[in-house]
């Protein structure tokens, strides 16, 4: 065999091997494509409302739900996940001096830390026994990544439902951020309205993000699971560790979505349940200046990016008076004006 022919094969055979690689690369990318497009027949989003761009109206899609208890802030479990930073502990004190105050007897709250974290109880939650509701804390030893929280919500949501699993008190489960400040009574009648619509089929809520081309997702300062749902996604996340490493582009072409746990449950939801989340505009992911206060009958679920503890005293005070939640655009500039002039104000 001359040196040329010995040339030609070896070019021959790295063709080959790169084109295999190719293709295999390509196979890989179309069973990620197949898993989504076996639900190209799902809207991409739900909404109450009968023209909202995008989503479908939620009667369309949830037919002849049961009627059952109404539901109260007692069947509710909210999740905050935190982490031992001394801004984090003044954001926490701050939540348990507001909203915290109004949420049931029977409202469970759990903060999630790392298992690193050398705090106890008490050091970590001292305002706990100042509230009426029950809080518990769970370390969780899940993989650390950076400012991402895909593995802590996958190992806390394991978790929390065994733990809740013959508890029948126990409907709705809310995640909330540090930054986010809640209207309990507001967030208990968009379950209520959400539950009488959808049960008892799971249901995800939240506010949507359209970054993706697919389908839309619950943004993450505050969204939330019936029961069924976040049981579907808890044993969904048990079962697919593989979902971590699957790339899912934004609209932009830029940064894989794919490493925000927002998507991650939406995306699971989505496969493990075959629906869409449920979109609702009263839940605002961001400041009342960016995003006004409401109107009439018509209350926020709660804003965020409160990044400053006082914020939440501010909030608090312009939207309760006398423990009633105060309505109406009108009342509720005028009132935050005072407050924010003079945050004693009451």
């Amino acid at each position: 065999m001359s040196f040329q022919q010995s040339v030609l094969i070896a070019l021959f055979a790295t063709f080959l091997v790169f084109n295999c690689s190719t293709e295999s690369l390509q196979i890989e990318k179309k069973s990620k494509e197949l898993s989504l497009s076996q639900d190209s027949h799902l809207p991409k989003c739900l909404s109450f409302k009968y023209e909202d761009g995008e989503c479908e109206n939620i009667h369309s899609f949830y037919k002849n739900p049961d009627v059952r208890k109404t539901m109260q802030l007692d069947n509710v479990v909210f999740i905050m996940f935190i982490h031992n930073y001394e801004t984090v502990d003044d954001l926490i004190k701050a939540h348990f001096e507001t909203w915290i105050r109004r949420v049931g007897l029977q409202t469970d709250i759990v903060f999630v830390t790392d298992e690193d974290d050398p705090r106890s109880f008490d050091e970590i939650l001292p305002d706990a026994d100042k509230v009426r509701c029950n809080v518990s804390l769970y370390k969780s030893p899940a993989k650390k990544e950076g400012s991402h929280l895909r593995y802590k919500v996958a190992d806390a949501f394991q978790y929390l439902s065994k733990k809740y699993q013959y508890d029948s008190n126990k409907e709705y489960f809310v995640k909330i951020d540090t930054d986010t400040y809640v209207l309990p009574a507001a967030l208990i009648d968009l379950i209520k309205k959400i539950d009488k619509a959808t049960n008892p089929q799971p249901a995800l809520f939240g506010r949507k993000r359209s970054s993706y081309p697919d389908f839309s997702y619950a943004a993450g300062p505050l969204y939330g699971m019936n029961k069924k749902g976040f049981n579907a996604v808890a044993k969904y996340l048990s079962e697919h560790e593989e979902i971590y490493d699957e790339i899912h582009l934004r609209l932009s072409g830029k940064g894989n979505l794919m490493e925000h746990e927002d998507f991650m449950v939406s995306y699971v939801f989505r496969q493990a349940t075959n629906h869409p989340i449920i979109n609702d505009e009263k839940i605002f992911t961001h400041l009342y200046s960016h995003l006004g206060f409401g109107s009439e009958g018509s209350s926020p679920v709660c804003y965020h990016r409160l990044k400053y503890p006082e914020l939440f005293y501010v909030y608090d005070k312009t939207f309760f008076t006398r423990g009633n939640l105060r309505q109406g655009s009108d009342k509720v500039q005028k009132t935050w004006n005072k407050v924010a002039m003079d945050p004693m104000h009451d």
